[in-house]
């Protein structure tokens, strides 16, 4: 599993400091809101709009941050976890799924009643080639024949 994960490990540290930037900020806005209270308007000398001015302002850049911190949470954990799952899937279709066609091929090639002509044998493994080319970028050097126009192994 760690031959997935390790490639896409900064991208997974980056979303969880981001994450974590996102909660410092939104913890943070209630000190400030109680601070806007005690110190701006419930003052002994009546209200400081000064102070409720700037606190204000704070919170405002905080809840922007933490916008921004969030989005890039986003992008980071999506980047990460989309790449993990496509290494893997990739790597199952391609070791499992075709690379287990090519161990017995005759029991892909015949029809139902039991018959296969060797134009059909061809086909599929053009075919087979062009998927391992396509999805695994594997060079393959067992299909031939004059159906196979597409791949030149």
């Amino acid at each position: 599993m760690w031959k997935y994960i390790g490639k896409y490990l900064p991208f997974a540290i980056l979303a969880a400091g981001f994450m974590l930037g996102e909660v410092w900020m939104d913890l943070l806005q209630p000190g400030l809101m109680s601070r806007i209270v005690d110190e701006g308007i419930l003052r002994a000398g009546g209200s400081d709009l000064q102070i409720i001015k700037k606190l204000g302002l704070q919170m405002i850049s905080l809840a922007f941050m933490g916008i921004f911190c969030g989005s890039m949470n986003n992008i980071f954990v999506h980047l990460s976890c989309q790449n993990i799952g496509n290494g893997i899937r990739k790597d199952c279709f391609c070791h499992k799924v075709l690379v287990g066609q090519s161990r017995n091929p005759n029991r892909y090639f015949q029809r139902r009643d039991g018959t296969g002509d060797e134009r059909d044998r061809q086909y599929w493994f053009c075919v087979d080639c062009s998927f391992r080319r396509l999805l695994c970028g594997e060079r393959t050097d067992f299909c031939g024949g004059d159906l196979c126009l597409y791949c030149v192994c």
